[in-house]
């Protein structure tokens, strides 16, 4: 029975890591782009020590072949993108939408001075411009994320999408299996 759970255990243990940004820093002052390769495939590594000899072997690798490298995980990377996230949110706890008062649907989009649009996710301000005043004015209606109708504005516009990315998806699956049916037609008919 012992041995039993130690197997389980070392299999419950196992880290599983979905691939590798490895890369090679440029230098943007004279136009030269960062050069990254992705390896992409599931790894599976039995501790912490065994993935990091791997990297450090993809690391030497790839020295050899371009210089200094960098290798993080994708897992590692998601989690840097997702901290950054969390820290921008909690530097401004409160966002703003700012709907045209003349239209029902029409938003000020963000980090445009006079563009308004019915795209939601657009938006979405994380400081208001200086002038628009909080409680809004004669032709601004401030909605703010404490308030139930900005997550009610939101929820419908995502469920909007949603519908109109399933719509599209259709379509264009239709399109593809009509092109390859003209494509065989093209190909073997007489």
């Amino acid at each position: 029975m012992k041995d039993s759970y130690i197997g389980v255990k070392k299999i419950m243990d196992i880290i599983k890591i979905s691939g590798f940004f490895i890369t090679s820093e440029g230098d943007p002052t004279v136009g030269i782009s960062d050069a990254v390769w992705n390896l992409e495939e599931d790894f599976y590594f039995d501790n912490q020590q065994e993935l990091e000899i791997f990297r450090n072997e993809l690391k030497k690798l790839f020295e050899n072949y371009c210089g200094i490298v960098k290798v993080e995980t994708f897992e590692e990377y998601q989690k840097l993108i997702t901290d950054e996230e969390q820290d921008m949110y909690a530097q401004y706890p409160t966002r703003y939408l700012i709907k045209d008062k003349e239209s029902s649907d029409l938003y000020k989009q963000a980090d445009c001075c006079a563009s308004y649009s019915s795209n939601v996710g657009e938006a979405i301000h994380f400081e208001l411009p200086n002038y628009i005043p909080e409680e809004g004015d004669s032709e601004h209606e401030v909605i703010k994320s404490s308030d139930p109708e900005f997550k009610k504005i939101l929820l419908d516009a995502a469920g909007d999408l949603e519908r109109r990315i399933s719509n599209d998806e259709y379509r264009l699956n239709i399109a593809r299996r009509n092109l390859a049916l003209i494509e065989k037609e093209l190909k073997y008919g007489k």
